[in-house]
């Protein structure tokens, strides 16, 4: 996609900073919606078993049950 030609090259920046203040994790799919819309975009909602460094698994995951080895 050329998102620079289409729209312009201060839009696609401004387009960028914009998406840049509600998400860590921009994608061409929501630059594009924030250019073809002319207003923000929702940012992706993270799931609850994600955090800022990916999948992780809780304390119980790791907990040991009746019968198990300590």
């Amino acid at each position: 996609m050329r998102l620079g030609e289409r729209y312009g090259k201060s839009k696609l920046e401004n387009a960028c900073a914009e998406l840049l203040t509600i998400t860590s994790t921009p994608s061409i799919r929501l630059i594009a919606s924030i250019l073809k819309n002319g207003k923000q975009a929702k940012a992706p909602e993270k799931h609850h078993h994600e955090s800022e460094h990916g999948i992780t698994r809780g304390v119980a995951y790791y907990a040991c049950k009746d019968g198990d080895l300590e």
